[in-house]
């Protein structure tokens, strides 16, 4: 009994850790995509799927992905909305995994946009890992949500 009690605490730092590195991962994201706006909008026009849409559906697609990525970093740290914030963020994974399988399938060597110019980095399988252990972390928060309770 005294042991699951400990391995629960243990279990919660790590939720805590997650959560804490979701918060600077979406903050970091975000931040850079409205320091490097205009490259994020270039970038995202360029993707093979969403090249043929008008510019103003460019502009509104760059402005809430910013927008749900602030959401997604700034909400994780609330706990009574941290669950449908996972869930947003399970969402949101699961289409940058699934764009980053279409762009490896495709071949695509551009830029993903994902943190701006600074650490900007090719579709790759790394790119893909990457995006799965985001969402692997989303479904733990997701799942048991509640660490401050």
């Amino acid at each position: 009994m005294k042991s699951d009690n400990r391995f629960s605490k243990q279990f919660n730092y790590f939720k805590l850790f997650f959560i804490g590195f979701l918060f600077l991962l979406f903050s970091y994201s975000s931040i850079n995509k409205i320091l490097n706006y205009s490259y994020f909008n270039i970038v995202l026009s360029q993707f093979p799927l969403l090249h043929f849409l008008p510019p103003l559906l460019i502009e509104f697609l760059s402005i809430l992905i910013i927008v749900t990525e602030i959401a997604i970093g700034f909400g994780i740290l609330i706990s009574h909305i941290r669950r449908p914030i996972a869930l947003i963020g399970i969402i949101l994974s699961t289409i940058f995994c699934l764009l980053t399988l279409i762009m490896i399938f495709f071949g695509e060597k551009s830029a993903c946009g994902c943190f701006a110019p600074l650490l900007e980095k090719e579709f790759n399988f790394n790119k893909l890992y990457q995006n799965i252990l985001i969402l692997l972390l989303f479904i733990i928060i997701w799942m048991d949500s509640k660490v401050f309770d």
